[in-house]
């Protein structure tokens, strides 16, 4: 596995864990792919030819900014290689409070954001485009 800059096309070839399935129509399209690098500020996990994950932050302004990741469905021998990437990349972005929000029934996703540091800060509801709860986690530095 190797981690590269985040290119939009890596969304493409990304097949998607059930949990995040609701974003394939988000994914296709152009501009949402573009958007999430306006900054510069993203990473893509890749194992040969297959894309593992996308991530990476988007500023709200100085000190604030949303951390984002999707993945495929079939992360488990490289799991700890993505995390310990995550990890080295929110260390060094230097945002005091870095956002994300999660599925509230995504249960390995909200154990993922507590070993990434992040902390619980409420529910909020019908978060997603297709109505789901998500949960508001914040990591401060």
């Amino acid at each position: 596995m190797i981690v590269v800059p985040y290119q939009p096309h890596h969304l493409e070839s990304l097949l998607l864990q059930p949990n995040q399935a609701y974003m394939r129509s988000l994914m296709t399209n152009p501009e949402y792919q573009k958007s999430l690098d306006i900054t510069g500020k993203a990473f893509t996990a890749i194992d040969g030819e297959t894309v593992l994950a996308c991530a990476g932050i988007v500023p709200f302004w100085e000190g604030r900014a949303e951390a984002w990741a999707i993945m495929s469905h079939d992360l488990k021998r490289h799991f700890l290689l993505i995390h310990r990437a995550t990890e080295r990349f929110l260390d060094a972005c230097g945002f005091p409070r870095v956002e994300a929000n999660v599925d509230a029934n995504f249960g390995c996703a909200q154990r993922w954001m507590d070993m990434l540091g992040f902390v619980s800060e409420g529910l909020m509801h019908k978060y997603t485009p297709d109505g789901r709860d998500c949960t508001r986690f914040a990591r401060i530095r």
